[in-house]
């Protein structure tokens, strides 16, 4: 739990460091993240991926606004299907503010899938798809479906 607590806060970092750039013209290649909370639409205004060599993991983390921020957490750097609770370092999580986190191994019978698509090692992008049921510490559940990250950029740490 410390290890994806510190690469959570690496990434918060990156994303705000990334933030603060000039806008430039949109490629055809941008970056997307997008999903609906319990049926709403939500998606990223500012978007990164890690993969970190310590933990094995990638993550692609996703801000909007100022609070709101969602990460999905999966083993190695393939394509592939990853269930949530069943397999180590595959987790996502929706932060809202300081006090409202939600999260997927915070069930008691996580539901949730990750699907990467591509997982491309010389341009460092990933792209997938997600769906999860996150709990926050008192036990409320919100729905997270249709999630979708493409051609994101992949740093390594």
């Amino acid at each position: 739990m410390t290890r994806y607590l510190i690469t959570s806060l690496f990434i918060a970092f990156l994303l705000t460091a990334s933030g603060c750039k000039k806008d430039k013209d949109v490629e055809k290649d941008s970056p997307t993240f997008s999903v609906k909370i319990e049926g709403n639409n939500w998606s990223a205004s500012n978007i990164t991926g890690v993969y970190s060599a310590l933990t094995e993991t990638t993550t692609v983390a996703g801000i909007s606004g100022l609070t709101e921020q969602l990460q999905v957490i999966f083993p190695g750097r393939q394509t592939g299907s990853f269930d949530i609770g069943s397999q180590f370092g595959c987790d996502c999580a929706y932060i809202n503010g300081s006090a409202n986190g939600y999260m997927a191994s915070w069930g008691d019978n996580p539901v949730g899938r990750v699907e990467i698509t591509k997982y491309d090692t010389t341009q460092n992008v990933v792209s997938g798809t997600f769906y999860f049921d996150g709990y926050n510490f008192d036990g409320d559940m919100k729905r997270f479906t249709e999630g979708s990250f493409t051609n994101v950029p992949l740093m390594l740490y």
